[in-house]
């Protein structure tokens, strides 16, 4: 599903997510990035998340996924 940043602009693809198994509750967004030359993974911290038809709302600049490091699982 795609997340959709703040200012409306797709943002990436969610490809996974982070779950504390005692609690239960989802601790990351891992979300793939397509950059020029390759794709890139990034952990997102998780919370309430908008649905809608067009994707996942989330409250993000894509400044700010740029600079977040590569999340390797």
């Amino acid at each position: 599903m795609t997340l959709i940043g703040s200012q409306g602009e797709p943002m990436g693809k969610v490809s996974d997510f982070i779950v504390h198994l005692e609690e239960g509750k989802i601790e990351k967004i891992i979300l793939s990035v397509n950059e020029i030359i390759k794709e890139r993974l990034v952990a997102l911290p998780f919370k309430p998340l908008e649905l809608s038809t067009w994707g996942i709302y989330y409250s993000i600049t894509r400044e700010q996924i740029d600079l977040m490091p590569e999340f390797k699982d």
